[in-house]
């Protein structure tokens, strides 16, 4: 249907899962998609995407690290001129089990991802 031609979208966490799928259907739906992560899976994500006829650009950028994601925005700035599309979906678990049994390195590295990474994408990205 191609609802999303010539849009650019945004995805974090855009190497498996959630993140991976969303970015293969705002793909076929025509978005040029920016795809974000630190896993080394997202460079096979985007092959996918690109060889299925969509397009795709892989950005490895830690989310938590608010000179890395400043960069990512000046660069899509320069590239593409603009954004319509953001998902922030990047998240961390560590499957650390019950909250009273993480680690307070394991708690902080939840809020680095999920709380600040998700701020400083929207943040800089607008």
């Amino acid at each position: 249907m191609k609802r999303l031609e010539d849009k650019i979208a945004v995805i974090t966490g855009a190497s498996t899962g959630i993140g991976q799928a969303s970015a293969k259907v705002l793909a076929k739906e025509g978005a040029h998609v920016l795809a974000l992560d630190i896993s080394d899976e997202l460079e096979k994500t985007v092959d996918d995407i690109n060889q299925e006829g969509g397009k795709a650009t892989a950005y490895k950028v830690n989310i938590s690290q608010d000179q890395q994601v400043k960069d990512f925005a000046e660069k899509v700035k320069q590239d593409y001129g603009h954004i319509d599309i953001i998902f922030n979906n990047a998240g961390v678990d560590n499957g650390a089990g019950r909250i009273h049994e993480y680690p307070v390195e394991v708690f902080d590295k939840i809020m680095s991802v999920d709380m600040r990474g998700t701020f400083l994408v929207t943040k800089f990205l607008l």
